[in-house]
């Protein structure tokens, strides 16, 4: 195995970049873990900036998602209830329905 496909987040590099000798060994130690976590596009110095692929923010996860269906309809019918005008103020939660994960068990 050659120490390209050795290269990991937990290892350090075999090659440390020190100028324009070992630029081509580093940058295919580089590209290699790069293409291996599906990144290479957006960093690939080879292409001008302005032409790389941009990273965008994933979408926090919704707790709700992570509720059985039983308990997400539950969940559900109490935001609508408490969204609701016409529900009785005594019927409606003293907190607000918020999900977070703290809240899923």
């Amino acid at each position: 195995m050659s120490s390209i496909t050795k290269a990991s987040a937990m290892e350090p590099s075999p090659v440390t970049l020190t100028g324009p000798e070992n630029w081509r060994t580093w940058l295919a130690i580089v590209r290699k873990f790069a293409n291996d976590k599906q990144i290479w596009d957006h960093i690939n110095p080879l292409v001008p900036e302005e032409e790389l692929v941009k990273l965008t923010a994933p979408k926090p996860p919704n707790p709700v998602d992570f509720l059985s269906k039983t308990a997400r309809d539950t969940y559900n019918e109490a935001l609508r209830a408490a969204n609701d005008p016409d529900t009785p103020s005594a019927q409606r939660p003293l907190t607000p329905l918020t999900p977070t994960f703290a809240s899923i068990s």
